[in-house]
């Protein structure tokens, strides 16, 4: 945005009616010799039926616009130079507004602006805009809880409000109709992700895994020292090895409930593969490789999926992850197998 003032230098012309022929007075349009009356402007000479507007060639009054050597009406002026506002398509004759290139009345720049989509005053300067384009003034962050499913400002004009879970989360009333609490639809998520992995080519038994949905407070109990922000769900391994046999693993799956399904969907398929590392290889990758390689199979999960704007967005939590592990991970792995199968994907976790 920029803003500029308008100067006009206003001339008047002077009327004559000299009628003398002897001056030897020529017409400065048709350059033929001027009789009886005529008009000077700019020390120029013109018969009055010539003495026009360089752009409607119109007839000029006493009180004209003078701009390198051209003549106009002030109106015409305007039109020549683009001065015409580009809201209200009137002529601007004062200080203007450029906006995206484009020239506005100061008044009507207030109008084009965009609307904070919380107090629905004007954005300018830098602002926030979400996932789902909603724009808003950067010091609403600090006025507002985020949702814990969507991350969108839980706020009557954003979301129609929302709840407060015991967890401290907030959830806006957008996404609450949609979370799941209930540990049987857990389970059959479970399931329904577990066969799909399958499908991928990655083959975890059912056998000696439970999942449970767990809030906030009590992710953090059992994740202990593995948990970081941002976290939402944690597999507990337990093995048991008798002499030489192979060793027995049993698995229990803690997800964070209280979220939408695709989000609990996309939480199992990370945790199971960490079944799926903790059955099938000798579990020596950095953490780094570990949970880029479980969020690798949780993006390739979700892209599987009906692409509504909410799956996209979890897509792009996991693909613009900032986070060492996580997201650098998740990068590495995803640039190194983004073009190759699944079962090559597997065998550089196994060692091969």
């Amino acid at each position: 945005m920029s803003r500029k003032s308008i100067f006009i230098v206003v001339y008047f012309s002077l009327m004559s009616l000299n009628t003398s022929y002897s001056q030897n007075l020529v017409c400065h349009t048709c350059f033929k010799a001027i009789e009886g009356n005529y008009v000077i402007a700019e020390n120029r000479y013109f018969h009055p039926e010539h003495f026009v507007c360089d752009y409607c060639k119109k007839k000029l009054p006493g009180k004209f616009i003078s701009d390198n050597s051209q003549l106009y009406h002030e109106k015409c002026y305007l039109k020549v130079k683009g001065l015409i506002c580009e809201l209200c398509k009137n002529e601007i004759t004062s200080e203007y507004i450029i906006f995206n290139k484009s020239k506005y009345h100061q008044l009507c720049y207030e109008e084009v602006l965009p609307k904070c989509s919380v107090c629905e005053k004007s954005l300018t300067g830098t602002y926030s805009i979400d996932f789902y384009g909603n724009k808003y003034h950067n010091k609403h962050e600090s006025e507002f809880a985020r949702c814990a499913a969507c991350n969108r400002l839980v706020t009557k004009k954003l979301t129609n409000e929302g709840k407060k879970y015991l967890d401290g989360r907030s959830i806006c009333n957008i996404c609450y109709p949609n979370v799941i609490f209930d540990n049987a639809r857990i389970s059959g998520l479970f399931e329904k992700v577990r066969i799909k992995l399958i499908s991928f080519g990655i083959s975890i038994p059912s056998e000696n895994i439970k999942v449970k949905g767990v809030n906030l407070v009590d992710l953090k109990k059992v994740s202990g020292s593995s948990f970081a922000k941002g976290v939402k769900g944690f597999c507990e391994t337990n093995t048991e090895r008798i002499g030489r046999s192979k060793p027995k693993y049993s698995h229990t799956i803690f997800v964070l409930n209280g979220l939408p399904s695709e989000n609990i969907e996309s939480i199992i398929a990370h945790e199971l593969m960490h079944v799926w590392i903790a059955q099938n290889t000798k579990r020596n990758h950095s953490k780094k490789i570990t949970e880029g390689s479980c969020n690798y199979v949780s993006y390739f999960y979700l892209l599987s999926l009906r692409q509504s704007t909410y799956v996209k967005q979890l897509i792009e939590e996991i693909e613009s992850d900032p986070s060492s592990v996580y997201g650098d991970g998740f990068r590495e792995i995803r640039s190194k197998f983004n073009k190759k199968s699944v079962h090559e994907f597997l065998n550089y976790l196994k060692g091969y």
